[in-house]
């Protein structure tokens, strides 16, 4: 019990609450950021039913590991600039 308070108290730590509305907060975790881009409605429902199908919770990790996969796709087949980090991929 004591390490799972422990390990709340370190994430609380490790990220800023922030206010959205009265009843609304976000925390936002170190390391992590949150982008934004434009999508037509109809490719958003594809996406929305293809990650879902995959067994995804959320857009965003199916979004962020699509995006991993092509990065890796990208380094594997040479069709990059040497810039490309490894590190996910």
């Amino acid at each position: 019990m004591f390490m799972y308070l422990y390990h709340i108290l370190f994430m609380i730590h490790m990220t800023t609450l922030k206010k959205v509305d009265d009843q609304t907060f976000e925390l936002e975790i170190t390391g992590t950021v949150t982008i934004s881009f434009k999508l037509e409605d109809e490719f958003i429902k594809e996406v929305d039913n293809v990650a879902r199908n995959l067994g995804y919770t959320n857009r965003s990790d199916f979004i962020r590991d699509a995006i991993i996969y092509y990065l890796g796709y990208l380094k594997r087949n040479g069709n990059h600039n040497n810039n490309l980090n490894t590190e996910y991929y």
